[in-house]
């Protein structure tokens, strides 16, 4: 789960150009977020106990089975390829079609079960550290073929891991909460385009704009006309920073935009898009949206104008 939070939390601090391109779009971001999480949950915590679990039983055997009989720990240790290329080939059938490791470690308990029916033959002929010998030795090498045979989950958890950390590690472009920037207390709305060139960067051969030059007083509106793809939209992208233009700045009250603490730039702002976006909470909670402090009158306020208020109402009643 902390993996989880810790990743989905990365997202919204990368800028917008990231999520623009193909292989960061919601159903990639999505699927690696379900499928990635899982490979290295499974490869770290489940995979890997047992891999470490396997270890220690290896090198306590080999102590155990030296001590008991360094003979037979030779001949047996000399055949261990052959036991762990067929307990192997076992397990990733028996995986494949959805079985388990028991049968493999069903057989060599067949000998253990040997010995305790036959103990007396076993004790008489002083045979007891022989067995125990060629036991521990038999289950060590089951238990080193499934090691091996975890190895190529280990890989894809690995792999998962590195897609991971690189989200997480991921420097953005526009630093939402740059500590050296600077914050807006209060803003009175002169905005100017200066020299501003732009291409997005999904589309690197489309010139969007070059040397724009747009100036608007504090107080005024500005209209600004144009067809589908002239950069109407572009211009509200750049003044809210979801991109950087490739060459000059645009200012706010003669700041550079890039300068300004991006939560205090925004806070300031009030953007109506294209297309609305609803998020699967309440409507009080999709008005308030992104201003923590906020009291039921203003949201009341708020729904009047946006002449919302009728409708919010009757849906409520009904």
């Amino acid at each position: 789960m902390a993996l989880y939070t810790a990743w989905l939390s990365s997202y919204p601090s990368n800028e917008v150009a990231w999520f623009d391109l193909d292989e960061n779009n919601t159903g990639s971001l999505t699927a690696a977020l379900a499928a990635d999480a899982t490979l290295v949950r499974s490869a770290l915590a489940d995979r890997l106990f047992t891999f470490v679990q396997n270890i220690a039983l290896t090198v306590t055997a080999f102590v155990i089975a030296f001590t008991l009989s360094w003979r037979l720990s030779a001949v047996v240790i000399a055949s261990f390829p052959l036991l762990i290329g067929a307990s192997i080939t076992e397990q990733l059938f028996l995986k494949g079609f959805g079985g388990n490791y028991s049968l493999a470690y069903s057989k060599a308990t067949n000998v253990a079960r040997e010995a305790i029916v036959n103990i007396r033959t076993v004790a008489a002929s002083n045979f007891g550290d022989i067995m125990k010998s060629f036991m521990v030795l038999i289950i060590t090498a089951l238990a080193v073929a499934e090691t091996l045979a975890l190895t190529p989950d280990i890989v894809k958890g690995s792999q998962a891991l590195g897609s991971v950390f690189g989200i997480l590690h991921r420097e953005t472009s526009i630093v939402p909460n740059d500590p050296k920037s600077n914050i807006l207390t209060e803003i009175k709305g002169e905005i100017e385009f200066r020299n501003i060139s732009f291409k997005y960067p999904m589309r690197p051969d489309v010139t969007i704009f070059q040397d724009l030059n747009l100036k608007t007083s504090a107080g005024n509106s500005l209209a600004i006309v144009g067809q589908r793809g002239s950069g109407k939209s572009t211009v509200i992208s750049l003044i809210i920073r979801f991109y950087d233009p490739i060459s000059r700045s645009v200012l706010i009250d003669g700041h550079d935009i890039k300068t300004v603490n991006l939560r205090s730039l925004r806070q300031k702002m009030s953007l109506v898009q294209q297309e609305p976006a609803l998020f699967s909470t309440t409507i009080y909670g999709n008005i308030k949206y992104g201003k923590e402090e906020v009291s039921e009158i203003e949201i009341l306020k708020a729904s009047r104008a946006a002449n919302a208020h009728r409708f919010i109402s009757r849906r409520i009643l009904h």
